[in-house]
C-alpha cells in the first residue's frame, strides 16, 4: 500500500495497484519518435587549433597565443600539485609555453592558505615545489605569489629566504616598499573590463606606508589600527571591508597618522584596507589582512 501523512493526518492511503493504474493520478505515457543519428562533424584542418578550444577557460594554454600575438609579457604562478590533473596543464604543456616566452614563478605545493602553517610546513610547501620545478622545467623560480594572498609574518620571513619578492591577493598600486607583500588588481571576467584595465595600469603608489598591526594574520579579530603615510593625509580617504561589507569607522587625523577605530570587530575570513588620494594621479595603498 500507498500511506502519505501529513501533520499527523493520512491523506493517502490507497493500493498500489491503484495508483499504478492512475487512481490518485493521471500521468499516460506517450511513447515518443525519436530519430537516431550521427552528428555531423566538420573536417579537422588544424589539431593545434582544436586542442586549445577543447581546453578549459581555466587552462592557461587556452590564453597563451592571445598573449603571443599582441606581445603581452605573462606570468604564471604555479602549484605543482595540480599539474597534470584535471583542467591542469602537464608539464609538457608548461614546457612549450615556457619555451614560447611565458615566465613561470612559484605558487606552492598544494596551494595551502600559508598564513595558518608553521615555518617547516611553509619551508616545505616551498622547496617541494621549487624542486619539481627545476626537476620538470629546468628553472628555479625567484619570485612568489601567495595562495588566497594569506600569510604571515612567519610565512613572509620563509619567503624572503627563498625569492626576491612576493604577491598578495589585495588591490593596490605597485610598490616594492613591502617587496614581500606586493598588491595586484585582479583582472578577469568580472573585473576586466578595458576601462578597468586602464585605471588599474594608472594607479600611483604612496612613498612608504606603515600599517599596524604588521601581521597580515590576525589569530583574534581587533577594531583599532593605525596607518602612517609620512606625508600630509588630510585628503586621503580609506575604505575599509570584510565578508560581512564595508565599515563605518571613525578616523583621526594625529600628525598626519590615520588612527582608525572599527564600528564593529571584523568577522572570521579577509579584511581589507583600500586608502586613496586624488592628487595629479590616483594614489592607492591596499592591504589584507586574514583573521581567524
Amino acid at each position: 500500500k500507498y500511506i502519505v501523512e501529513s501533520k499527523g493526518e493520512i491523506i493517502v492511503d490507497a493500493e498500489a495497484s491503484q495508483v499504478t493504474k492512475g487512481f490518485l493520478y493521471d500521468r499516460p505515457f506517450r511513447k515518443k519518435n525519436t530519430i537516431y543519428k550521427e552528428p555531423f562533424i566538420n573536417q579537422i584542418s588544424d589539431y593545434n587549433q582544436l586542442l586549445l578550444q577543447c581546453l578549459s577557460h581555466e587552462n592557461f594554454a587556452s590564453r597563451e597565443p592571445i598573449f603571443e600575438k599582441y606581445e603581452i609579457p605573462v606570468t604564471l604562478f604555479l602549484n605543482t600539485e595540480n599539474v597534470g590533473g584535471q583542467n591542469y596543464m602537464n608539464w609538457t604543456q608548461l614546457k612549450s609555453v615556457l619555451s614560447r616566452g611565458v615566465d613561470i614563478q612559484n605558487h606552492t605545493h598544494s596551494h595551502s592558505s600559508l598564513s595558518s602553517l608553521s615555518e617547516i610546513e611553509i619551508v616545505n610547501e616551498i622547496e617541494k615545489s621549487q624542486d619539481l620545478i627545476f626537476e620538470n622545467l629546468g628553472i628555479t623560480p625567484n619570485l612568489f605569489a601567495y595562495p588566497f594572498g594569506e600569510n604571515s609574518t612567519i610565512a613572509q620571513k620563509v619567503v624572503s629566504q627563498y625569492f626576491d619578492a612576493a604577491f598578495g591577493q589585495h588591490s593596490g598600486a605597485f610598490s616594492i616598499n613591502q617587496k614581500y607583500f606586493i598588491p595586484r588588481f585582479p583582472l578577469n571576467e568580472n573585473y576586466g573590463s578595458i576601462n578597468r584595465i586602464k585605471d588599474a595600469s594608472s594607479v600611483l603608489p604612496f612613498n612608504n606606508v606603515l600599517i599596524e598591526p604588521s601581521n597580515p594574520y590576525q589569530s583574534e579579530p581587533i577594531s583599532r589600527y593605525a596607518l602612517d603615510f609620512n606625508e600630509d593625509s588630510s585628503n586621503i580617504n580609506c575604505f575599509i571591508s570584510d565578508f560581512q561589507g564595508s565599515f563605518n569607522p571613525t578616523i583621526t587625523n594625529l600628525n598626519n597618522k590615520l588612527l582608525v577605530e572599527l564600528n564593529r570587530l571584523p568577522v572570521k575570513g579577509r579584511l581589507r584596507f583600500n586608502c586613496t588620494k586624488v592628487n595629479n594621479g590616483i594614489f592607492w595603498f591596499g592591504y589584507q589582512y586574514l583573521v581567524n
